[in-house]
């Protein structure tokens, strides 16, 4: 819903009935994705409207549950690509890109950090076993056990 866009501190809030492991969760927006959202004026619409629809408009019916799968596999069919490539092989794609692209060689904890905020992991174990899965190799400095658990600070005070 609209409520859960907060365009000051440039997040979303997922409540956690809306989480996999039904814990409250704050996704930061992207200069992107911020611009898109101002594009939309969706300051112009009530709060409980939702903003993902069938019209491509806020309003107060929201879509069905699976939806997107549809869609994704419409454009994955169009674009000749195989099952292989789901909606979830999107997430993986950006996990690798992230460990990938960042470099924050003096800052590895703050790097792999921040990949587990952004994909929602309540530890550090469930990221390594995630980035291991997909083949990713942690350096010595990305293998530290001390990282703190899903919303606690890397940062010590």
């Amino acid at each position: 819903q609209l409520a859960n866009i907060n365009f000051q501190r440039k997040e979303i809030t997922l409540n956690p009935d809306q989480t996999k492991n039904k814990q409250p969760r704050n996704i930061p927006i992207n200069d992107e994705l911020l611009e898109i959202f101002l594009k939309l004026n969706l300051g112009k619409y009530p709060l409980d409207y939702y903003l993902f629809t069938k019209n491509r408009i806020p309003s107060e019916k929201k879509v069905s549950r699976n939806y997107f799968q549809k869609q994704f596999k419409n454009v994955r069919e169009k674009a000749g690509l195989s099952k292989n490539h789901t909606m979830y092989s999107m997430r993986h794609t950006y996990a690798m890109n992230y460990m990938l692209g960042v470099q924050d060689e003096n800052d590895a904890t703050s790097k792999i950090y921040k990949l587990m905020e952004y994909l929602g992991h309540a530890d550090f174990e469930e990221t390594r076993g995630y980035l291991r899965k997909l083949g990713y190799k942690l350096t010595k400095a990305e293998t530290y056990k001390g990282f703190p658990k899903f919303g606690e600070s890397p940062i010590q005070r």
